[in-house]
């Protein structure tokens, strides 16, 4: 009998995020707060001679309160980070504000300078506040991913505490696996899938997941031991034991360790949704940067946008990435112009032309009307108006790459598409980091991008004699030198067949991929069994079935898939990739001494 089983990890953010009204800090202080106030009237009865017995015992009572209004004060201080993030949670998007300023929390004046909300979360007891600046990080201009540093000031009973806080607006390249729905007839299956990081599923459609482990199974599928390991938003998972018709959930820790390292502990359910975007809008404002994108009936084409990124108009047969002899990203376009003939554009990233930032050379630029965009000629074609000089200009690019077609034939089967190599981080003499390379390929929300072909870093990820990947403490060329990539787009689906036209069986995509529908394999009853590594990111709003196997594992068709977590992309995402809106992590923590102003 053969059935399809779709291989869908879930992975669960690392989130260090601290949310909602911190009732039980605030409950802490108004207990920190009785508690001076029983001990304030201990030392006023102890009166009297200020020597032996009971003048120890009133220096004790005043360093016991002492401690007490330190701890509320600290917990005042704590309660103004959870206010400020629980505001920035019921935004409509991330405050575009360069300097600092007072978030307009509940109940908050003003005072200061800078300006920071003062809140006084008891009238009864005045003297027991906490005030709230937010310094805006200094990159959020043209950057999607804002960071905010919040700093909070407790005060109780005259004593002050300040803590301050550093976060950044979640990206949705933080997980390794993060699906929205999970379909019928789907499976996780031992032996055939494994996950080494976080793996989350909305589970929007309210399908519980299903997971066939194995009791002989010798190695666990999530060999990642965070506590996010495996976050499911609904009610949880049907688990299913040696084949899929013995339904049977793992009893012992035994048992729960050949599915997950770390422990059932690590499996969350009921947790809280993650937001799914619908709209590349952001990501097509990045590349245009202000500038008019071409008319539907414009010829197709590269146009680079002054201080944009690339914007390609119209459909695309093939994309590839290469890494020229001085270590430039080289980006190929080829198109088919309304006359059927071939138009290719070759675009370079050249690194070492600006030091510590891109610039974009592309042969034969012409101005693109008066738009103060430039538009790529290829070399073959002459046009009226075209300057001498305009030929081998370069610009600044923000690594975004739009188009407003589709990657790749959408025929049946699916042909050409997306493939090659990332180029890689740059150093000047010095050893210093001379500039980054990272890449956003994005579609239109409603166009696709087919993958045929290995789609890779320069420096690729060590693996170890097992042939798995070692962690990124243990890779340093790779943490150091490989650039980023993401990929965005409605439907993505990898080929039978590469651009030359072999088949692909076993393959390797490296970097974030985001699918607003789904991200799978194409002709999946009938291609040949072979392996998918997937190193970055798996983000589908429905889960692919990925092959097809019996009842008891055994793949007939299709591919078996492997999910390895690139930590990298936590907290250094590829340029516009999509995040999370309005949702935010902690990344860093800290009691200080001093206000910053």
């Amino acid at each position: 009998m053969m059935h399809m089983r779709q291989r869908t990890t879930r992975i669960r953010p690392h989130r260090r995020q601290r949310r909602g009204m911190a009732l039980a800090g605030t409950m802490l202080v108004l207990f920190g707060i009785m508690t001076v106030m029983l001990l304030g009237s201990l030392g006023l009865q102890s009166g009297g001679s200020g020597s032996g017995v009971m003048a120890n015992t009133d220096n004790a009572v005043q360093l016991s309160r002492a401690r007490l209004q330190s701890v509320a004060a600290f917990n005042l201080a704590e309660s103004g980070v959870e206010y400020t993030l629980q505001w920035l949670n019921q935004q409509p998007a991330p405050p575009n504000i360069s300097a600092a300023y007072a978030p307009p929390l509940w109940g908050a004046t003003s005072a200061g300078n800078p300006a920071r909300a003062v809140v006084t979360p008891d009238p009864n007891f005045p003297g027991n506040t906490f005030s709230v600046v937010i310094y805006p990080d200094p990159g959020n201009n043209g950057n999607d991913q804002k960071k905010y540093l919040i700093e909070s000031v407790g005060v109780s009973g005259g004593l002050t505490q300040i803590v301050q806080a550093y976060i950044e607006v979640t990206s949705l390249s933080k997980w390794l696996v993060l699906v929205d729905k999970w379909p019928a007839n789907n499976w996780w299956v031992s032996g055939l899938s494994t996950f080494d990081g976080p793996v989350h599923d909305n589970n929007s459609d309210g399908r519980n997941e299903d997971v066939y482990w194995k009791s002989t199974a010798t190695s666990p599928m999530w060999t990642y031991t965070g506590s996010d390991a495996y976050n499911v938003s609904g009610n949880g998972v049907n688990w299913w034991k040696d084949n899929w018709y013995n339904a049977g959930a793992p009893q012992s820790d035994s048992d729960w360790k050949k599915i997950l390292a770390g422990g059932q502990n690590t499996l969350q359910t009921n947790t809280d949704k993650v937001t799914f975007p619908a709209s590349s809008q952001t990501q097509m404002n990045a590349a245009l940067n202000g500038a008019t994108p071409p008319a539907a009936s414009a010829p197709v084409g590269v146009t680079v946008p002054t201080g944009g990124g690339l914007y390609i108009h119209g459909d695309v047969q093939q994309m590839t990435l290469s890494v020229d002899n001085s270590g430039n990203q080289v980006i190929k376009v080829q198109q088919t112009d309304s006359n059927g003939n071939p138009y290719t554009t070759t675009v370079t990233l050249n690194a070492s032309s600006s030091p510590g930032s891109t610039q974009v050379h592309v042969d034969y630029m012409v101005p693109n009307g008066n738009s103060g965009t430039y538009k790529a000629a290829s070399s073959d074609q002459s046009y009226a108006g075209m300057a001498s000089g305009e030929g081998g200009k370069t610009f600044p690019t923000n690594g975004v790459v739009y188009c407003d077609g589709n990657i790749g034939s959408q025929g049946d089967p699916k042909t050409g598409g997306l493939a090659g190599t990332v180029a890689d981080n740059t150093y000047d003499a010095s050893g210093a980091l001379a500039h980054v390379n990272s890449l956003s390929v994005v579609t239109d929300a409603s166009k696709n991008c087919n993958i045929d072909g290995n789609l890779v870093y320069n420096t690729a990820r060590q693996k170890d004699a097992s042939g798995n990947y070692l962690p990124e403490n243990q890779d340093p060329n790779f943490t150091k030198y490989a650039g980023t990539l993401g990929v965005v787009s409605n439907t993505i689906l990898i080929t039978t067949q590469d651009a030359s036209g072999n088949a692909i069986t076993n393959l390797e995509v490296d970097g974030s991929i985001l699918a607003y529908n789904l991200y799978d394999v194409d002709q999946l009853w009938t291609r040949p069994i072979g392996t998918w590594e997937n190193m970055g990111g798996y983000l589908s709003a429905n889960m692919g079935y990925f092959g097809v196997g019996d009842e008891y594992g055994n793949m007939y068709s299709g591919m078996a898939t492997n999910f390895n977590y690139d930590a990298r992309m936590r907290n250094t995402p590829p340029p516009y990739f999509p995040t999370t809106g309005s949702q935010y992590d902690v990344i860093s923590w800290q009691r200080v001494s001093s206000t910053l102003q």
